[in-house]
């Protein structure tokens, strides 16, 4: 049997190494960021919203493309190095659609399926509705919202007219006590309009009536006499 020395030996695993091209990198990360997955809507205001997404392994950064239009071209790319993203000065009940990529070694990978962002805005005014009221009562004015902000202006309307300020600002807590002055006049078709302070929105409640003093019975909303139709009973 024919020994080889070591010299030999040492020469022919150079040629092997050299003469061997290095295999096929195995991109074994790039299947785990062919498309990004879990996007969705964390937190919404009435003009931002919060979105966040499952992490891809060995991501540096990550594209959040924006659109109006669900088909893109999505070219309002933005990069963000974190998995949660805030989107800012979008318009109320308006629809944008959001991708997001990641930036990997391997490069980018497909982006995320679409994500519709919309964020509603609205008002609901609830009470009072539809009762006699006279001078010095006090009625909880009440309402519902949703992103409509941290304060609203609460106002005394009739025929689409401002008649009286009630609160220029107060908490978007969905009440508020107000106690009829004497300065506002005896008569029919007021309503209550709760607006947002910081976004344009406002609703307009149902019709109440403010009557004189005598003769009027009861509490919360009275019913008058002279009037006694059944409409408001």
């Amino acid at each position: 049997m024919k020994r080889f020395t070591p010299f030999v030996l040492l020469t022919v695993m150079l040629v092997l190494l050299i003469g061997c091209p290095d295999p096929p990198r195995e991109y074994s990360g790039f299947s785990n960021v062919t498309t990004l997955k879990d996007l969705h809507i964390v937190d919404t205001t009435a003009t931002t919203a919060t979105i966040a997404w499952a992490p891809v392994a060995n991501a540096s950064s990550y594209i959040v493309a924006v659109d109006p239009a669900s088909n893109g071209p999505f070219s309002d790319r933005r990069i963000c190095y974190d998995t949660s993203y805030q989107l800012i000065g979008l318009e109320p009940n308006t629809p944008v659609y959001v991708k997001v990529s990641a930036i990997t070694p391997f490069g980018e990978s497909t982006p995320s399926a679409a994500l519709t962002i919309n964020i509603s805005v609205w008002i609901t005014a609830l009470t009072p509705n539809g009762a006699f009221f006279y001078h010095d009562d006090e009625i909880e004015l009440t309402w519902t919202s949703k992103n409509a902000g941290d304060s609203v202006k609460i106002e005394l309307v009739q025929s689409d007219s401002v008649v009286h300020t009630i609160a220029h600002s107060t908490p978007n807590d969905g009440s508020y006590y107000w106690t009829i002055p004497q300065s506002i006049p005896h008569d029919f078709g007021y309503q209550i309009r709760i607006s947002s302070t910081t976004v344009d929105v406002h609703h307009d409640g149902w019709g109440f009536n403010i009557v004189p003093d005598p003769g009027l019975v009861g509490h919360e909303g009275h019913t008058h006499p002279e009037f006694s139709t059944g409409l408001y009973d």
